[in-house]
């Protein structure tokens, strides 16, 4: 290997992978006090070290008897040293936790391993096409190649790797630094190994790149899935705090109702008075005594407490917003599906017709049904509410022209998902400007 590749694949592991992990830093992180003085000094500091390893690689590649096991030895300590920095520079330079840094430098490290191995396939691939080529217009392609590989690089970023560290920066845990740790450490070795052999033997330098990306490529796709895994639990989790927290909520609330009773009870004795006698303050009288019944039903206790709680929960947002709900809960219904799952599904459910109902320019078209049953052996949800424009289908699934098209049309795939989860199905049926939505459920025998 002589220098001008060297430094060009020094400079693509330090520039490039620095630049990967930082970038999002700039737009979601704080930085420290002092950045503009301690992030240009730190990129000379890693250029001086790579020009200084530049230096011992060109000295040990001249020496003719140099031992291949020193100079792999060599190779994973100068990429341990080039990792360790990395980590030490974004400690210096952003806030963040050991394990956000690390998550960076490690989606990095694995970004800048699959950039690097296309970047040699690809030149193994047309090699042999070169032959008649001269030195310039060799060095030209290879500069052509090098400059579409960190296009492949930038796409892979854009699409795959910046959701991937967004997301872990949340869903970071020992388990994970541990994941990055070994991971980091079995790359670096692979790496390390092949460059010995790529002036001995091209052919195990080949499996050893081929490897490299597989293993790279394997780090993501698992890192990704492991990531997803952990958000769902922390979803869930959160969930269940939720349902917790309201049941203790509801028992108060419940206590509070019975005593309200309890004094309108009373009340009622000088009302009624009033009611006999009739004429305006009776009308006032009446209108108030059918707003407290209103409200009554609307937050009575239902056996099955996640109904009672998500009920109640919309039924006071919908009284906000000038919307009217009106529902009948069966509490035998659902009773084979998980509390998270159920609060879940209805959430949704419910959410949907909300915000259909809040654009609405007739605000007597603000009313929503909602019918909870269980017969037969079928646990089944009716809602029923009205609509403005037209609704698209694409894929099955009905679109529509919510700002956040993605979120909304990941609630509608969510009710789907969860009614197969447990056998079921889901229908949806537009008429006059009214959509009803059907999910029907099979109970366990």
């Amino acid at each position: 290997m002589d220098i001008q590749t060297f430094f060009i694949f020094r400079s693509e592991l330090l520039m490039f992978e620095f630049l990967f992990f930082s970038l999002p830093y700039f737009v979601k992180k704080e930085r420290k006090n002092l950045f503009w003085i301690t992030f240009p000094t730190t990129i000379i500091i890693y250029f001086l070290v790579g020009v200084g390893f530049a230096v011992i690689s060109q000295y040990q590649e001249a020496q003719v008897n140099y031992a291949r096991d020193f100079s792999t030895a060599y190779n994973i300590v100068q990429y341990i040293l080039f990792y360790l920095l990395f980590v030490l520079g974004s400690k210096i330079n952003f806030k963040g936790s050991i394990y956000e840094i690390i998550s960076c430098t490690t989606q990095a490290l694995v970004l800048r391993q699959i950039c690097y191995c296309f970047y040699i396939l690809l030149i193994t691939f047309i090699g042999d096409n070169y032959n008649f080529l001269t030195l310039e217009s060799v060095n030209f392609i290879n500069g052509l190649l090098y400059v579409f590989t960190h296009v492949f690089a930038a796409a892979i970023y854009c699409f795959f790797a910046r959701k991937l560290l967004f997301k872990s920066t949340n869903t970071l845990s020992k388990s994970m630094l541990l994941i990055y740790i070994i991971a980091s450490v079995a790359l670096i070795n692979i790496h390390s190994v092949a460059e010995v052999y790529s002036t001995e033997d091209y052919s195990l330098y080949f499996k050893l790149l081929i490897c490299s990306e597989i293993v790279s490529l394997i780090i993501l796709v698992s890192t990704d899935l492991l990531i997803r895994y952990t958000n769902r639990l922390k979803e869930e989790n959160s969930i269940v705090l939720h349902l917790l927290d309201e049941q203790g909520n509801q028992f108060k609330f419940s206590k509070a109702n019975s005593e309200d009773l309890r004094i309108k009870a009373h009340n009622l004795k000088h009302q009624v008075k009033i009611l006999r006698e009739g004429g305006p303050e009776a009308e006032k009288l009446l209108d108030e005594l059918q707003d407290s019944i209103n409200d009554y039903e609307s937050t009575m206790y239902l056996d099955n407490n996640v109904l009672g709680i998500i009920l109640r929960d919309k039924y006071s947002y919908c009284k906000k917003h000038n919307i009217k709900l009106s529902y009948i809960s069966d509490p035998n219904a659902f009773l084979n599906v998980s509390k998270v799952d159920l609060y879940t599904l209805i959430g949704n459910i419910l959410d949907n017709a909300i915000e259909a109902s809040l654009k609405l320019k007739n605000k007597n078209q603000r009313v929503i049904s909602v019918n909870i049953s269980s017969k037969n052996g079928i646990s089944s949800i009716r809602c029923d509410n009205y609509y403005e424009g037209k609704l698209e289908i694409e894929n099955g699934i009905y679109k529509t022209n919510k700002l956040d098209a993605s979120n909304h049309g990941y609630g509608i795939m969510s009710i789907d998902m969860l009614a197969k989860k447990y056998g079921g199905f889901v229908d949806i049926q537009t008429e006059n400007q009214i959509f009803v939505l059907r999910v029907n459920v099979p109970e366990a025998e």
